[in-house]
């Protein structure tokens, strides 16, 4: 009698949340994963819902927004700052302008830079 799974994949999603997929058997494993895949879009909806309501109900437990480096730009937002949009690739990510130049702040998609389907950020000023 076998004491763990057998197939396990934990894929993380930008916004930090890690889905489990996991089977008994290959079959197994292969069929959950399939549904997963076909399903993707959905999960990361119910994972956005899901952070929305935490936030909702834990307001005080939300990270704030680090503060930017010297010289630098801001680092990302943590997940979950609040005051964060969406886009249909998770929760965007706040950055702002170095010193000295023009300055702006903006909103930007969490999705990997090149990715063909990549949001506009949204700026603030």
């Amino acid at each position: 009698m076998s004491t763990g799974v057998a197939y396990q994949v934990s894929p993380k999603l930008p916004d930090g949340t890690l889905i489990n997929i996991q089977g008994d058997t290959e079959e197994e494993f292969k069929e959950r994963l399939a549904f997963f895949t076909e399903n993707a879009q959905d999960v990361v909806g119910v994972s956005i819902a899901l952070r929305a309501a935490w936030t909702v109900e834990n307001p005080t437990a939300a990270a704030a927004p680090a503060a930017p480096p010297a010289g630098g730009t801001s680092a990302p937002s943590a997940a979950g700052d609040p005051a964060a949009p969406f886009c249909p690739h998770g929760q965007m990510v706040f950055r702002s302008s170095k010193p000295g130049g023009k300055q702006w702040t903006g909103y930007f998609c969490p999705s990997p830079q090149g990715t063909p389907d990549q949001c506009k950020p949204r700026f603030n000023n």
